[in-house]
């Protein structure tokens, strides 16, 4: 009975079928009594199954809203329902209007309404695959339920016709049905893939895309392969950002020793190479008296340093700093 709220169809009690030579003297004590007993426990579910419908019927209009009744009221289909107290088509009126379909006086547009529906669907960004596959499986339903059909193409049913190798012509109604089926379920499946989130799946709808240009028909040929295609589907991440190892390896080639380190710098407050303007050992008496001689060099000789050469010194002190901070975070690391 869940299965048959889930899927709003009517549940279906198989009859045993009859033994041989049943009626007359030759048949089979034995399977005439197993028959008998078969026959009586399907009339029995069936007596159960009609039972519970009826109360599926009770419990859904007792939960239902005033405005929701006197909705319900104008359908179309309402007093037989009512009549037959059939709560699986009660289930389907509500869900009609649920989706807009408060009436069906205007098929056509019904039927236009249902479909763009269907077509239109689309995964949202943070639905997983068992929602949007609830999600398109309510949509088709609608859709079929308001007369229109889905994947019941003539050019569809030749192409599934031919993979299952049979003729048109003397297919029986039995492999009718499983084509029609089967033509349904594809539309289905493909739909649900085309309409996945393309942040999250647009690698695999281009992957499906070429390979079809490729003359490899790889599309999902059911929902339920769709889904699963959906759910295992590995998304592509960015690899998160890494220190270059060409410039790991340039900062633990010195062995931590500062001297080497900044051998070729040449420090902005004392004027001597071998370290950078934090780490001068000189005083600051020593740094005004040294700033003082470069100054006085600077004018007797009457030349002031070029704009190449500051720009040069610029950039060699910067990569000093670059590269004595990336020694230090090493340094850390490996302690």
């Amino acid at each position: 009975m869940a299965k048959a709220v889930e899927k709003l169809e009517q549940p279906a009690i198989t009859m045993p079928s009859t033994p041989k030579d049943c009626g007359t003297e030759k048949v089979d004590p034995t399977d005439k009594h197993v028959w008998e007993q078969e026959v009586k426990e399907a009339m029995r579910d069936k007596k159960e199954i009609g039972e519970l419908i009826q109360k599926l019927c009770a419990l859904v209009v007792g939960q239902c809203t005033e405005a929701m009744v006197a909705q319900m009221t104008t359908h179309k289909d309402c007093k037989s329902v009512s009549d037959r107290m059939n709560g699986i088509d009660l289930l389907k009126i509500i869900r009609a209007m649920c989706y807009s379909f408060k009436d069906q006086k205007c098929l056509p547009q019904s039927i236009y309404e249902a479909n763009n529906r269907f077509c239109s669907m689309r995964q949202s960004k943070h639905e997983t695959p068992v929602q949007c596959c609830e999600r398109h499986q309510n949509c088709a339903q609608v859709l079929e339920q308001c007369g229109g059909t889905i994947g019941q193409e003539e050019e569809l049913l030749k192409v599934v016709y031919k993979e299952k190798k049979i003729k048109i012509s003397s297919a029986s109604a039995s492999e009718k049905d499983d084509v029609s089926a089967a033509s349904r379920e594809r539309i289905l499946g493909i739909g649900f893939i085309a309409g996945a989130d393309t942040v999250r799946c647009g690698t695999m709808l281009r992957s499906f895309e070429n390979a079809c240009t490729a003359g490899r028909d790889e599309w999902p040929k059911t929902l339920s392969d769709a889904h699963r295609v959906m759910t295992n589907w590995k998304q592509e991440r960015n690899s998160s950002p890494r220190l270059d190892n060409e410039g790991v390896s340039f900062a633990t080639e010195g062995g931590g020793e500062g001297k080497k380190k900044n051998a070729h710098a040449t420090c902005f407050k004392c004027g001597k190479k071998g370290h950078v303007s934090y780490e001068c050992p000189g005083t600051d008496e020593e740094t005004d008296t040294n700033a003082n001689t470069q100054e006085g060099n600077h004018g007797s000789n009457g030349e002031l340093q070029s704009g190449e050469q500051l720009l040069i010194d610029a950039v060699e002190d910067a990569i000093t700093l670059k590269q004595t901070a990336v020694s230090r975070m090493t340094e850390l690391r490996l302690d």
